[in-house]
């Protein structure tokens, strides 16, 4: 086989291609084990406590400001949702990027609510 400098590089632009690609399915899966390992109890400990959320157009704050637990549709299974109060004039459903320093970094999918005129992001866990 003759290896020029064009095959050389044609394979150190795959390889960089494919090494950030598996870069990002770990961080992705860093951030699906934040959330797995977390319960409400878990979350109950940080009410009122600071979130960072940001989305494609905006970075803000919200707080943890109540936890409501819903039946759970099996014996070992858990459902509840999470109330952020927003320090925004409006928020949108979307996927947002979460940081909290006890957490770290992971995606949340929330959707807007609002309590005494002030917005509300809200998440809910459904685990069956």
């Amino acid at each position: 086989m003759n290896f020029s400098r064009r095959n050389f590089v044609r394979l150190g632009g795959i390889a960089a291609v494919t090494g950030i690609g598996l870069a990002n399915q770990t961080l992705s899966l860093a951030s699906d084990r934040v959330l797995a390992s977390q319960t409400c109890a878990g979350f109950q400990k940080h009410i009122r406590s600071q979130f960072q959320l940001s989305d494609d157009s905006s970075h803000f704050f919200a707080t943890l400001t109540d936890i409501k637990e819903h039946p759970a549709v099996s014996t070992d299974g858990e459902c509840f949702s999470l109330e952020f109060s927003v320090d925004a004039k409006q928020v949108n459903q979307a996927t947002y990027d979460v940081y909290h320093p006890q957490f770290g970094d992971f995606q949340l999918f929330m959707t807007e609510g609002q309590t005494k005129k002030t917005p509300t992001l809200i998440a809910i866990f459904n685990r069956i």
